[in-house]
């Protein structure tokens, strides 16, 4: 389980990487915290709640079978 919950936070931060958006404009669209978002970037959360995520996807513009591919 915990390798699936890596590829899904590494998949956001490649994302938001690749469409040049910061952790605080991320924050700002997506509506989850920056430090909530930092956490789970770096790994301090180690399960991030389905909300989040599907905040976090809809702010990207991706879907969340795209975290898994």
């Amino acid at each position: 389980m915990e390798s699936v919950i890596k590829k899904v936070v590494t998949k956001i931060r490649e994302e938001r990487e690749s469409q040049h958006i910061t952790q605080r404009h991320l924050a700002l669209i997506s509506g989850v915290s920056y430090s909530t978002i930092t956490k789970i970037e770096t790994g301090k959360t180690k399960n991030p709640a389905f909300l989040q995520v599907v905040m976090l996807c809809k702010a990207l513009n991706i879907s969340i079978d795209d975290l898994m591919k």
